[in-house]
């Protein structure tokens, strides 16, 4: 990419991502306190730069993306793709590990990608149990961080009235009064086999009785 102008800032401090020619910075990274400021050396419009229409925009804004500090989250959802940022600086063919609080002997080392100033560490298929897990550095603890499952089966679904009209034998009430009504009418009905019991036990005692006298 070509610019017609540029500017000259302080490099203290700052990390370097693309150089001019003349290795002054084009776009800087400058850390602030939790965030980052990322600076270029020249404007990326049409009329200064072509720099929009280059190849390299796209790779450069991705990067600034992804390298984003991702903020820890209350807890994490086990089978999701999870991330995580340490702010922390590794030495070469340095590891995070990630431990279980609980059971320590269940530790693995999670997917994990190493920037200037921090560590990014991904859980897809790890862990596959709820609880709570240590990162852990040459077995001295950093962080401590939750799993939990998903609580998605937990969700009531309902089924469409349309399709129960298809039955015959549903019905469908928006009244809550007239449908409790209509139950206990139909309950009623069936106390009629309490009458008839009656009037077979009043039979059989006339019939006793008959049977007596008939006798005499």
């Amino acid at each position: 990419p070509k610019v017609s102008l540029s500017y000259t800032g302080n490099t203290n401090n700052k990390s370097t991502i693309l150089l001019f020619e003349n290795k002054n910075p084009f776009i800087s990274q400058k850390k602030i306190n939790k965030g980052k400021l990322f600076w270029f050396a020249s404007p990326i419009n049409n009329k200064v730069s072509n720099f929009k229409n280059s190849p390299l925009i796209v790779p450069v804004f991705y990067n600034i993306a992804s390298q984003s500090f991702e903020i820890s989250k209350l807890y994490y959802l086990i089978g999701k793709n999870n991330a995580l940022d340490i702010p922390i600086k590794m030495q070469k063919d340095e590891v995070l590990k990630l431990r279980e609080k609980n059971k320590p002997e269940n530790t693995f080392i999670p997917l994990q990608k190493v920037y200037n100033d921090k560590v990014r560490l991904e859980f897809n298929d790890f862990p596959v149990k709820d609880g709570f897990y240590q990162v852990i550095k040459n077995d001295k603890v950093i962080k401590e961080i939750a799993f939990n499952y998903s609580r998605v089966e937990n969700k009531l679904t309902y089924t469409d009235l349309a399709y129960l009209k298809k039955y015959k034998n549903v019905t469908i009430t928006d009244d809550i009064a007239a449908t409790f009504n209509t139950l206990t009418n139909e309950n009623n009905t069936i106390n009629y086999w309490k009458t008839f019991l009656i009037i077979a036990l009043a039979f059989l005692f006339l019939e006793m009785l008959i049977l007596k006298f008939w006798k005499n």
